[in-house]
């Protein structure tokens, strides 16, 4: 390794694959300081050697080494191809093994070892590969970046439920006190401040700054995130870059997603939109936030080819993945890149179209009218808010027949994408909400909300309210004629309901089962 050149492939798509790449280079430079390690770095949201630009470069090289942390699993061909030209290859890896590389070497949490845990990040896998390499030199330098393991496990969106993953977090991450990187802490003091924090915070405000970076083009900043990571550029001034790029994200993707949203068709089992105008690096938000609970494959078509990102509520993996209808899907099962002809688009669309597709589900604690509520239950759920992350969410409850009026409805927030209703000493809080949505709570006369959500007890000025976070939610008109048409459906003792269409019966022939609830 002396004499040879390292050169790591940093997946910039994400914080993941930012973080892994970073400890990897920083562990290298601790165990000798001399050793040439060039770090590569996508231009885009390019998964591994997918990059063509990168797997040109190096496909002249030999004589070298090639790392691909938090990537490269299924790159079969294209590792091949450098392999064979005389590049040893290591792949470092989470993903789902579809087409696993046949030459180099790939270590991968997908193999079995009882050691890593399958639900582990790309970042994780590159932290036990430099837990053996501790071993191996006699040293100790991989404990330096356990928080930047914890902050690739949030990001990436791995079950905190996993007892390896929560270990990462507590030791690297729980409180500022822990942090060791220096980048980290900073990122937290700007948008957290020195107080207590849970894993919600991480995710809603430092994950989405540091993941606008990776997805804008501004090459210059992905290559000062990196520094900042290892402690070769400003901190601070770094951060404000990531805060300053967010911003620029989130008018982007609003333009984006107001100029597609009127063309959609939610009818289909299979949403797809494809043009030019859609930047691929923006491709996973936007199909985020066009979703609308239908799986999607948002993308843009370059040479007949519809080359994006596919988002889903449910797993279609068993019809998607050895689909003759697509060229390939690599990453997770629910999230991840796509491509398939564009003549192959309308036949997809068809194929979902035929098929029954699973219903996404949402588990709540219970149901409650709003004078229902036990108000004890926002103490027992906002008491341990430490041990609530992906895999092991917060519990949610389920509140219907909630009457209201659009004068009751407050705008709030900077962006003003922030909804207010109270109602009985509770108040229903919306964040991040679309122009729809706020028209429909906006809507004249008098309204019924029905809503799934968090339970939050937000203190300020020495004030505890009891909050109710909307995840999901349906407004129904409360008109007089609604009202008369389900009493005569009742008095007149009808077989089936027209609200829903199921089978009255005596025990649910009710109005609260026809009316506020349908």
């Amino acid at each position: 390794m002396q004499n040879n050149t390292v050169y790591i492939l940093s997946d910039s798509g994400d914080t993941d694959g930012i973080t892994s790449a970073s400890i990897l280079y920083d562990y290298f430079k601790l165990l000798n300081a001399d050793w040439k390690i060039i770090i590569l770095i996508h231009e885009g949201k390019e998964r591994g050697l997918a990059d063509d630009r990168l797997f040109n470069k190096m496909k002249d090289k030999t004589n070298c080494l090639l790392i691909i942390p938090d990537a490269g699993t299924n790159d079969k061909e294209r590792v091949k191809a450098v392999f064979d030209n005389g590049v040893d290859v290591l792949c470092i890896d989470h993903h789902n093994l579809d087409t696993p590389i046949e030459q180099g070497v790939l270590i991968s949490n997908k193999k079995g070892d009882k050691n890593v845990s399958p639900y582990g990040s790309g970042c994780l896998v590159t932290h036990k590969v430099l837990q053996a390499l501790d071993k191996e030199f006699n040293v100790c330098y991989s404990k330096n970046y356990i928080d930047m393991v914890a902050l690739s496990l949030i990001s990436d969106v791995m079950n905190m439920a996993d007892m390896q993953n929560r270990t990462y977090y507590y030791y690297g991450l729980e409180s500022i006190k822990k942090v060791h990187n220096p980048f980290i802490k900073q990122l937290i003091l700007d948008y957290i401040g020195d107080r207590p924090y849970t894993q919600r915070d991480i995710a809603w405000k430092i994950v989405p700054k540091l993941n606008a970076v990776s997805r804008c083009d501004n090459q210059k900043l992905k290559q000062q995130i990196f520094k900042a990571f290892i402690g070769l550029a400003d901190v601070e001034e770094t951060s404000k870059e990531c805060n300053k790029a967010h911003g620029e994200q989130i008018k982007i993707v609003k333009k984006i997603v107001d100029e597609n949203i009127e063309n959609i068709d939610y009818s289909n089992n299979l949403i797809v939109v494809a043009n030019d105008t859609i930047r691929k690096t923006y491709a996973g938000l936007v199909a985020s936030k066009l979703s609308n609970g239908h799986p999607i494959i948002v993308g843009r078509i370059h040479d007949n080819t519809l080359v994006g990102s596919f988002r889903s509520p449910i797993d279609i993996d068993d019809t998607l993945v050895n689909n003759p209808l697509i060229d390939w899907k690599r990453g997770h099962t629910l999230a991840s890149g796509i491509s398939l002809p564009k003549d192959n688009i309308q036949p997809l669309i068809d194929y979902y179209n035929q098929i029954e597709l699973p219903q996404p589900s949402i588990e709540v604690l219970q149901s409650y009218t709003l004078s229902d509520i036990p108000h004890d239950l926002f103490d027992d759920f906002t008491s341990y808010p430490t041990i609530y992350g992906k895999g092991f969410e917060k519990p949610q409850i389920h509140v219907y027949n909630v009457k209201f009026k659009a004068s009751e409805i407050e705008i709030l927030g900077k962006h003003s994408d922030t909804i207010k209703l109270k109602k009985k000493g509770i108040e229903f809080m919306w964040f991040k909400i679309s122009d729809d949505d706020i028209n429909i709570l906006k809507q004249k006369g008098d309204l019924t909300l029905e809503v799934v959500g968090t339970m939050e007890i937000n203190t300020y000025n020495n004030l505890n309210t009891h909050q109710i976070i909307v995840n999901k939610y349906e407004v129904h008109k409360s008109s007089f004629e609604d009202l008369m048409y389900t009493l005569t459906y009742m008095v007149k003792g009808y077989d089936y309901c027209y609200y829903c269409g199921c089978e009255l019966t005596d025990k649910n022939r009710t109005l609260d089962h026809i009316y506020p609830r349908r």
